[in-house]
């Protein structure tokens, strides 16, 4: 049943990356780079949002817009919680703007591999990589626009205008379990056809038993994923996760520390439970020794946390070279996410987390399980003068 949902990105699974786009864009009129700001807004969301690793009451956008001299704009954005998103705008605004305004947005990839070479004795995963998201994913809305294209048009042909969607908003380990259950059954009843909740609590057995419950309450036909957070280690992760093979369990999510190579392909090689991971990695190169090592069923990049939209590809190339799907690590990035599953054939599905959908000046759309991709020129990101007064730190 579950692997019916993705019969439409089993076929021609690898694509070329990069070669439409760059057409495309050598083609384009200079687009100079004459202003860079970042906005931080913090958006409170409407309940506790509690997984196995913290608790959480509002999340934080790292917002940045980029001004061409014909007046242009492009809009990037990347989100978090807590003092993160405060200390990396302050990277962002010392380390990274200043070297952007002035450039030409056309040479991306050329500035990318700049950015990261000058900073790469800050190390090679955080602010040096998470730290060019939003501006990289800005470069790209402004490419969009000035063809007068939506991003994943841009970005090539793309395979379908609606992405099968699933919900994680419903199922945080901080609801009791009767709220657990009103909330799935409300997201079937509002037409996801996938959800995910959380697991990796003190108490597996309870875990087990909220497991159920959601089984039993939405029944065979709605796929059902879990997600550990990166809690367990590799011999808690071998006797736990051998009982969920009898809830016909969709994926297990991040069940180990993020890079443990060897311990992922263990795992994979003795459980029947495919492994879907990748959102705490910033490398592509740790993506391709995971895939390499049987230790990722399925691949979960994040472009906020790889470094934008660019990296996101390579490592989608990558897992459909593999024969492997990709799921994003949605949060709070469907806007972006939305383009490059229209544009990448085996991305099997998109998360759906709806908390700031309110500040984007055309926030996602949603209907019947499946997100309606967008046909406005641009990635979506422009954020509304509203949200901005109203957020803003």
């Amino acid at each position: 049943m579950l692997w019916k949902l993705a019969k439409e990105v089993e076929e021609g699974i690898a694509v070329a990356v990069g070669e439409i786009e760059r057409e495309v864009i050598r083609k384009m009129e200079p687009l100079k780079i004459v202003e860079a700001q970042s906005f931080l807004l913090r958006v409170p969301v409407q309940a506790l949002r509690v997984d196995s690793q913290s608790t959480l009451r509002a999340w934080d956008v790292l917002a940045v817009k980029l001004t061409t001299d014909s007046g242009l704009e492009g809009w990037g954005y990347q989100c978090g919680f807590g003092p993160v998103m405060a200390a990396l705008r302050l990277f962002i605004d010392e380390a990274l703007l200043p070297e952007i305004a002035g450039l030409d947005a056309r040479k991306h990839e050329q500035w990318w591999r700049d950015i990261y070479l000058a900073r790469h004795h800050l190390g090679l995963n955080g602010p040096a990589v998470q730290g060019v998201s939003a501006p990289e994913v800005a470069v790209w809305d402004l490419l969009a626009r000035a063809v007068e294209q939506p991003l994943w048009e841009l970005l090539g042909e793309g395979c379908r205008r609606r992405v099968l969607c699933y919900d994680t908003n419903c199922g945080w380990l901080g609801y009791s379990k009767g709220e657990l259950i009103d909330r799935v059954k409300r997201s079937v009843g509002e037409g996801f056809r996938g959800i995910k909740i959380k697991i990796g609590s003190e108490d597996f057995g309870d875990d087990l038993r909220r497991l159920e419950a959601v089984r039993e309450a939405v029944g065979g036909e709605v796929l059902v994923a879990v997600d550990v957070n990166s809690r367990w280690d590799l011999p808690i992760a071998l006797a736990r996760a051998p009982a969920l093979a009898g809830f016909d369990v969709a994926w297990l999510e991040e069940p180990l520390h993020p890079f443990d190579v060897r311990g992922h392909a263990e795992l994979a090689e003795a459980i029947d439970t495919p492994l879907l991971h990748g959102e705490s990695i910033c490398e592509p190169l740790m993506f391709r020794d995971m895939l390499d090592a049987g230790g990722m069923e399925i691949a979960q990049p994040s472009d906020m946390k790889l470094g934008g939209v660019s990296r996101w590809r390579e490592v989608a190339e990558l897992a459909g070279k593999a024969g492997k799907r990709v799921v994003p690590a949605g949060w709070t990035m469907m806007q972006v996410d939305q383009h490059l599953a229209a544009a990448t054939p085996h991305c099997w599905m998109v998360e759906w987390i709806p908390w700031i959908r309110e500040i984007f000046q055309e926030p996602v759309c949603f209907e019947d399980g499946e997100i309606l991709v967008s046909d406005t020129p641009g990635a979506g990101t422009a954020i509304t003068s509203e949200a901005l007064e109203r957020y803003r730190l």
